[in-house]
């Protein structure tokens, strides 16, 4: 499969996979299942795009990379349930956790890729800013 048509079908998939779930309990369940159903969806369209990457690009998944997956899904496993029973709460923890997990991911994939054209020159020197310096 070419490139774009590849591109293309990853996000077609979804909006083919989302209403296929959600439109037979749109009736019974009203605009309640809409939340659930776009999850679901996500997670069947996640796993055709990993198995289609695998096999056409021969992805693996590396340590790190699975290591940083299960961080954001515990994360957010956490928030979820903060959220159901102190919503104020966890709108303040989601700010904290974005800006703590983007700056950690951010500075382990930075000192992964390394140090190649002017972007990740000036994350560099962010970092360098910060007292926390990516190597």
């Amino acid at each position: 499969m070419h490139k774009n048509k590849l591109h293309k079908f990853i996000y077609i998939s979804f909006n083919f996979i989302f209403p296929l779930i959600l439109w037979p309990f749109l009736p019974s369940m009203g605009i309640s299942i809409i939340g659930p159903a776009f999850v679901l969806a996500y997670i069947v369209s996640f796993l055709i795009n990993i198995i289609l990457v695998s096999r056409l690009h021969s992805f693996h998944w590396e340590k790190l990379s699975i290591f940083l997956l299960l961080i954001h899904t515990s994360l957010s496993l956490v928030l979820l349930v903060i959220a159901l029973n102190y919503p104020y709460h966890a709108a303040i923890i989601s700010i904290v956790m974005a800006i703590t997990t983007g700056l950690l991911e951010g500075r382990i994939i930075i000192s992964k890729i390394g140090n190649i054209n002017k972007v990740t020159e000036k994350i560099f020197s962010f970092f360098q800013f910060i007292g926390w310096p990516a190597k």
